[in-house]
């Protein structure tokens, strides 16, 4: 093993020496002093279980990534005796014998301006680790090189599986990875900032999830991708959401088709009615015709049956129910009353009303 104690005891500064890994090798007596501890305290150990703010160095470091330039890193360290001390991190490489090491300067950071921007770092990072959402950070090459603490309920992995491993396409599932990358390539043909897309990504346990992606990239002076930001969000429960209200509707068309039926869908969030053309047809109007919810409440449902059907419905709602099933009367155009059967499901998404369709059917000659 090399022994680099002379190297870095010449050093006027505190230093540590870790291998490509990030395993410290060696930490000189002013890094002693500062840390609080002895060699033997952190000798063998990870940098990044001490440092937390060189977790995402390492894992930019992998392949032919070089350390120049790297701005110093601000982080906290916690000493053996529970001591909080913010430092100043900055990276150097060294080459020995073909092997790669890292030598790393640390010193204490106790500016106004390094403790400041230390607290914004723990408030977002706080924010990260409480979002639902997860964020990526990506190379020009899409290689992922940042991944909040909400990868593993979304992905099934924990972030450092796929840190600096994968290409995120890699995580996109197969049938929609093509779409994805034909978007991506020419939305960086256009140079465009922004982007918007959904799609599945395979959790690790291989089941697909719908995703909803917001992309932000940063180009060069010269046009090349530097780096992307990507928010995924699980959109799963509301694609399958949409696919049951597809069903429903189209069950209730068939039943449309067979009969005296109409249908009426009425959104409660955006207050809006749909009526189809067999309903309209059954009550006398064309499909021209425009029917709202105001329509409907001042012209064609009775006088006398619309307090109850709307506390019928609130009734329902109240109660949580999903089949919804009334009978009233309503009026037809030439003002002829009709007694009808509706037939139905209300539809919930976090626990509120958002939907409710129902077939419609004429009834009144059973009554009469």
């Amino acid at each position: 093993m090399i022994d680099f104690t002379s190297f870095i005891e010449a050093n006027q500064g505190s230093a540590i020496v870790t291998n490509s890994t990030g395993q410290i090798l060696e930490i000189n007596k002013r890094a002693e002093e500062l840390l609080e501890c002895t060699a033997s305290e952190v000798v063998d150990k990870q940098a990044e279980d001490l440092f937390p703010v060189l977790t995402s160095f390492f894992g930019r470091m992998t392949g032919h990534a070089r350390p120049k330039n790297t701005p110093a890193l601000t982080g906290e360290y916690i000493s053996p005796s529970g001591k909080e001390i913010i430092l100043s991190i900055r990276a150097n490489e060294l080459k020995f014998e073909d092997q790669r090491y890292f030598w790393f300067n640390i010193e204490k950071a106790d500016s106004e301006e390094d403790e400041e921007n230390l607290r914004d770092k723990n408030f977002y990072k706080k924010i990260l680790s409480q979002s639902r959402d997860v964020i990526l950070q990506l190379d020009s090459g899409n290689r992922i090189i940042y991944v909040s603490p909400s990868c593993f309920p979304l992905m099934g992995y924990e972030p450092a599986e796929i840190l600096n491993e994968k290409k995120f396409n890699q995580f996109i599932y197969g049938e929609d990875r093509k779409q994805f990358d034909n978007v991506w390539k020419q939305s960086l043909r256009h140079r465009d900032k922004f982007l918007v897309n959904r799609f599945r990504i395979t959790q690790k346990s291989g089941t697909p999830v719908w995703v909803e992606v917001h992309v932000e990239r940063e180009y060069d002076s010269r046009g090349r991708l530097v780096q992307s930001i990507a928010n995924l969000r699980n959109i799963t429960d509301r694609i399958n959401y949409q696919l049951e209200l597809e069903k429903i509707r189209d069950r209730y068309q068939l039943a449309v088709e067979a009969g005296h039926n109409g249908i009426w869908d009425y959104s409660f969030k955006e207050k809006h009615l749909f009526v189809d053309n067999s309903l309209k047809s059954l009550l006398g109007f064309s499909s021209e015709d425009q029917i709202d919810k105001q329509f409907i409440r001042d012209r064609l449902i009775d006088p006398k049956d619309l307090n109850a059907l709307r506390n019928a419905i609130e009734q329902y709602v109240k109660e949580g129910k999903s089949y919804f099933e009334e009978t009233f009367k309503m009026i037809h155009k030439s003002r002829v009353s009709l007694w009808v059967l509706a037939r139905g499901k209300i539809f919930y998404e976090d626990g509120l009303p958002d939907r409710i369709i129902c077939s419609v059917t004429d009834i009144t000659e059973k009554i009469d």
